[in-house]
C-alpha cells in the first residue's frame, strides 16, 4: 500500500503537470499550482490527525511533555528543549480547555505542532526549488513532500523530526539568501529541536566558503 501511494502521488504530479502545463506561464501560476498541491496536503493531514491514532511511543512522549517539564528529563524524557518548552505550552492550553488523556482533540493538538512544520517546510521547499530550479521544478517539490505518504504518515504518527527538518529548511533559505543573521537564528533554534541538525553544518561551511 505504501508502494502504492507513492506511485499514486507521482503520478498525480505528472498529470497536473500535464494537466495545468500549458496554462502555466507566470510565477503567479507556479504559486497558485503549489498552493493548491500543498492545501490538499494539508487537508489530508487535519483528517488523518483525527482519524489516525499514531505511534504510541511518539505520542507518549509528546503527552509527557505536554505534561510538564518539572521532573521531564530525569524521567527519561528525549525531546530536546525547544521542542518540549513548545508543547508544555500546548499542554497548559489543552488543560486550560479541559483536554483528557482519551480526548480526539488532545490527539490533534499534539500533532499541530508538526502540522504547521510540514507546511512551512513545503511552502519554503517550492521558494528554494523555483528559485534555483524554475517553476515546474517548485511544483513537484512542493506537491510530492505534500502528498507523498512518507511524509504524510510521518507528520500523522507524531513524528517531532518535521518540526526540526522545518528549522533546517528555513537555516538553507536563509542561507541561499545571504541573510546570515537569520540563518543564526534558525540553525541555533533547530539545534534545540534534534541533534540531527548537525549535518547541515557541513553544508553551510562550504556555502559561506565559497560565498567569500
Amino acid at each position: 500500500l505504501f508502494i502504492l501511494g507513492v506511485a499514486a502521488v507521482l503520478f498525480t504530479a505528472v498529470w497536473l503537470l500535464i494537466r495545468f502545463g500549458g496554462r502555466v506561464s507566470d510565477g503567479k501560476s507556479f504559486a497558485a499550482l503549489a498552493g493548491m498541491l500543498i492545501g490538499i496536503g494539508v487537508v489530508l493531514r487535519l483528517i488523518l490527525a483525527f482519524t489516525v491514532k499514531g505511534y504510541r511511543e511518539d505520542l507518549s512522549e509528546l503527552y509527557d511533555a505536554m505534561d510538564g517539564m518539572k521532573g521531564y528529563y530525569l524521567a527519561g524524557g528525549t525531546l530536546f528543549p525547544l521542542t518540549a518548552a513548545v508543547y508544555r505550552v500546548i499542554g497548559l492550553l489543552c488543560n486550560g480547555f479541559g483536554l483528557g488523556i482519551d480526548s480526539v482533540w488532545l490527539q490533534f493538538f499534539a500533532k499541530l505542532p508538526i502540522l504547521l512544520a510540514d507546511c512551512g517546510t513545503a511552502v519554503l521547499l517550492y521558494l528554494l526549488a523555483k528559485r534555483y530550479l524554475g517553476g515546474y521544478a517548485g511544483v513537484i517539490v512542493a506537491g510530492l513532500f505534500s502528498l507523498c505518504p512518507a511524509f504524510l504518515f510521518a507528520s500523522v504518527w507524531g513524528s517531532v523530526y518535521s518540526i526540526m527538518t522545518f528549522g533546517m529548511v528555513l537555516s538553507a533559505w536563509f542561507l541561499v539568501r545571504r541573510n546570515y543573521l537569520g540563518l543564526c537564528v534558525a540553525f541555533a533554534l533547530t539545534m534545540l529541536t534534534g541533534r540531527e541538525a548537525l549535518f547541515l553544518v557541513p553544508v553551510v561551511a562550504v556555502f559561506v566558503v565559497t560565498a567569500f
